[in-house]
């Protein structure tokens, strides 16, 4: 009796299922051998894998009744028995037949998968490469130049999404032993007497069991991360060919585990990062040659543990990130004003390329140019709760670190309330929890604009108030709860009524018709029953406008300030900007520290802790106001406007601060006298006249 053809059938039996599991793991193989092959591997071990990979598909085939899959199989075996008896050489072009080969398989598989058949309909394609593999395995090698749909052909194979995992039978052991205590542990709970010995007996046997349980379950999700990685060695190559470069990817830490999910999610970031280091990194040989480079480009992908977390980094040698450049094009495109790009530093230009719709590529190809990339690997990584880090040196190279969690099914979690609501925090973004009292509330919190502010250990923080964001009630009669969190690098604070003991939560998905939720990652069910959905702090953070990389035009009273060029050869001369102190005196800080010359009303000013503080673009800038001009001016009451100079402190590492001056007189090139030291500063001389050099804008060198 003949086997029936699956689409006959109807549906997919489990002995396909099976069959489509093996082919693929066997495929996986194939692919990664035929990588080993292009860059030199022993060519006697990786074609005896590939032929048992074909081999084996082509042996399984026959039996489930798919004849196209069986063609398929019988050319590419013909092909791989004359290479592996060396009557055919092993060259690129045969490697990229093979690799057509491999995605066919793949594409046929899916069908199989998806419709219960093989495509009767597309069965004519498979006709070129038929006489292709025919070709190759009677004639030479020259043959096989052809190539169809490398790139994309890849990018689709690599963001296929596995459904099965493969799991140690000693995990499934410990499992099956564990359900057996849990029914033990059961068991006695109902035959047990009602004394609360029995049941703190029962209690904390029931603790550990399910504390053992889900260990090993969480380690049955775990899979090594070398599984990832051997998805891109083609990738990169292909993408290398298209860009006429040659790149080498190395792998370090393949062994470490990672959930099976967040490995699945991960596989779209590290494609755009590793087709991002190809195509913007990695200089052409023509250039990397005369730099002094080896011509072959060097891509790592690595994987670590750090801090309870898993590190995937993708790292590169090759030109690096040219901040000037960055900010130019922000600077043409409008997300910045220029004033503010010559005030930004290296962490804020690399901000930049993760601004959708932002890229360097003047011209749209095949692999870059749409402004797609960074952003949407910064979004699919914080969709898991993690976080993405851009470092790079100019002319040395670039590395993009990716931080996520180990499981996103259980996590650790504060529980907090409002009004009557239960919420979740994962602790990933929890960095303190602070109580404050109704009657401490005036002193700690201050409302300076429209921002509330909570001043933590001498550093202001702004605050967001649950109830208020998602509009549902509070009961803050006798105070309440700040959690202090973080998101993309910038901390606030969360108002919440109250809260509960920590607790691991199991993470449930959001219904689809809740996915337009942004405030929520998904849900748990708490111990009580009830449920509680899980904050999305960065997402609540975003609609705050708390973590906004664009920075908002403000009215620029004084005129924009032009930089200017310091003598050549004169690094001691800077260009500086001069104005009169409280005391009229002449005073100067080097001008690359302005960053906005502001014309201030008294009013606008707060005092909090004894300190004058001011609201600039999203934050509050502690002033320096040393001869009490504007409290002298409160107290006449004089509504005049005073200037106050936006600046960045060297010493302090950048950080703002606003200087009250009395009037800002003139821009012109000047030198510290070193050794002049003068009670408020150093002394400076300015178009031959002595100033003021004001302390804490030292580093000239830094600030120019």
């Amino acid at each position: 009796m003949g086997v029936r053809p699956i689409s006959d059938r109807g549906d997919v039996d489990d002995l396909t299922k099976e069959f489509l599991i093996e082919s693929g793991e066997g495929l996986d193989c194939m692919e990664r051998c035929l990588n080993d092959l292009q860059a030199g591997a022993d060519n006697g071990v990786a074609l005896a894998e590939i032929f048992r990979a074909v081999h084996t598909i082509k042996g399984t085939v026959g039996f489930l009744g798919f004849p196209r899959l069986e063609r398929l199989a019988h050319a590419g075996e013909a092909l791989l028995a004359r290479l592996r008896d060396g009557k055919c050489s092993i060259n690129g072009d045969t490697v990229d037949l093979l690799m057509q080969l491999t995605d066919r398989f793949r594409s046929v598989l899916e069908l199989i998968e998806s419709k219960g058949h093989e495509g009767r309909r597309e069965a004519d394609k498979d006709t070129e490469l038929l006489e292709m593999l025919k070709q190759a395995a009677t004639a030479t090698p020259s043959s096989t130049r052809q190539t169809v749909g490398a790139v994309n052909g890849r990018e689709k194979a690599v963001n296929t999404v596995e459904t099965t995992v493969r799991v140690e039978v000693e995990v499934l052991n410990r499992l099956m032993n564990l359900v057996g205590e849990l029914v033990q542990t059961r068991n006695q709970f109902l035959k047990a007497e009602v004394s609360e010995e029995s049941f703190t007996r029962l209690g904390q046997r029931l603790d550990s069991v399910t504390a053992n349980f889900r260990e090993t379950v969480m380690q049955a999700r775990m899979q090594p991360v070398g599984q990832l990685f051997q998805r891109f060695p083609r990738l990169a190559r292909e993408v290398a060919a298209t860009c006429g470069k040659s790149v080498r990817l190395e792998f370090i830490g393949g062994e470490t585990g990672l959930d099976k999910s967040l490995l699945e999610m991960l596989k779209d970031p590290l494609a755009h990062a590793v087709r991002n280091a190809i195509d913007h990194g990695i200089e052409a040989p023509e250039i990397r040659f005369p730099r002094g480079k080896p011509v072959e480009g060097k891509i790592q992908l690595r994987a670590f543990h750090e801090g309870g977390q898993i590190v995937v980094e993708v790292k590169d040698d090759g030109a690096g990130i040219d901040d000037e450049k960055v900010v130019q094009r922000a600077v043409e495109r409008g997300l910045i004003t220029p004033d503010r790009g010559r005030a930004m530093g290296h962490a804020d230009a690399m901000e930049l390329l993760f601004e959708p719709g932002f890229s360097t590529n003047d011209e749209v190809t095949l692999i870059s140019g749409r402004g797609v990339g960074l952003d949407v690997v910064r979004e699919n990584v914080e969709r898991v709760g993690g976080t993405v880090e851009l470092e790079s040196i100019l002319g040395e190279g670039t590395t993009l670190r990716m931080r996520v969690p180990l499981t996103l099914a259980i996590v650790p979690a504060m529980i907090a309330r409002c009004g009557e609501q239960m919420f979740a925090v994962p602790h990933s973004t929890l960095l303190e929890m602070v109580v404050v009292h109704t009657r401490e509330k005036a002193a700690v919190i201050q409302s300076i604009g429209n921002a509330r502010m909570f001043l933590l250990r001498d550093r202001l923080v702004p605050l967001l108030d649950l109830s208020e964001v998602l509009g549902i009630g509070c009961d803050q009669a006798n105070g309440f709860y700040i959690a202090i969190l973080e998101a993309k690098g910038r901390r606030f604070g969360l108002i919440v009524d109250d809260i509960a003991d920590p607790q691991e939560i199991v993470v449930k998905p959001l219904s689809r018709a809740l996915n337009g939720l942004t405030a929520y990652s998904g849900a748990t069910i708490l111990g009580d029953g009830q449920t509680a959905l899980i904050l999305d702090t960065t997402s609540l953070a975003r609609s705050a406008r708390l973590c906004d990389a664009r920075e908002h035009a403000v009215e620029d009273v004084k005129g924009r300030v032009e930089a200017m060029s310091p003598h050549p050869g004169d690094a001691a001369r800077v260009p500086m900007l001069v104005f009169a102190n409280h005391r009229r005196e002449r005073s100067v800080v080097p001008l690359a520290c302005v960053e906005r010359i502001e014309k201030v009303l008294p009013e606008a000013i707060e005092t909090l802790a004894g300190r004058g503080v001011m609201q600039y673009l999203d934050e509050l800038v502690e002033l320096e106001d040393a001869g009490e001009l504007l409290q002298k001016q409160r107290h006449e009451g004089e509504s005049e406007a005073r200037f106050v100079l936006i600046c960045r402190k060297p010493i302090d590492h950048g950080v703002r601060v606003g200087l009250v001056v009395r009037d800002v007189l003139d821009i012109a090139e000047g030198e510290v006298l070193p050794a002049i030291s003068l009670r408020h500063g150093k002394a400076a001389r300015v178009n031959g006249r002595l100033a003021i050099f004001c302390a804490g804008f030292e580093a000239l060198k830094e600030a120019a």
